[in-house]
């Protein structure tokens, strides 16, 4: 799935009640990632597309 901030879409997920399984984190040009599990243990993971020059 896609978000605009990793770092606020894992604070939303623990405050749910979810569990982060990999800490949001840079991934090199590419944007960012978290993956998290919800309160069910469904795993999600969250993408932030790297920002392209106008």
């Amino acid at each position: 799935m896609a978000t605009d901030d990793a770092d606020a879409t894992a604070a939303r997920i623990t405050e749910a009640g979810g569990t982060i399984v990999v800490e949001p984190m840079d991934v090199g040009p590419m944007g960012g990632m978290v993956i998290a599990l919800d309160p069910q243990g469904t795993r999600s993971g969250y993408g932030r597309p790297a920002s392209t020059p106008a």
